[in-house]
């Protein structure tokens, strides 16, 4: 694991809980050590999605924050 430059863009796949998953253009905004449960290191990286002027990219991040930000109400998978 290494820290990831800021200001450089990569293709990031994003994946929810319930395996929708897709991949968009962000550049890295800030990347900070810290470390995992069982105390391995790891780097914790931001992003800042690229391309949002494109109304394709835009609608795929706000479906990305609704997945990422809803809340299940009663604990089930189905």
């Amino acid at each position: 694991m290494e820290p990831l430059e800021a200001g450089v863009e990569h293709r990031v796949r994003f994946v929810s809980h319930d395996d929708w998953s897709t991949v968009l253009p962000a550049k890295i905004s800030n990347c900070r050590p810290s470390c995992a449960d069982d105390g391995s290191p790891l780097f914790v990286a931001g992003f800042a999605f690229s391309g949002e002027d494109k109304p394709e990219t835009k609608q795929t991040v706000q479906i990305l924050i609704e997945k990422v930000t809803s809340v299940r109400l009663y604990g089930t998978d189905s």
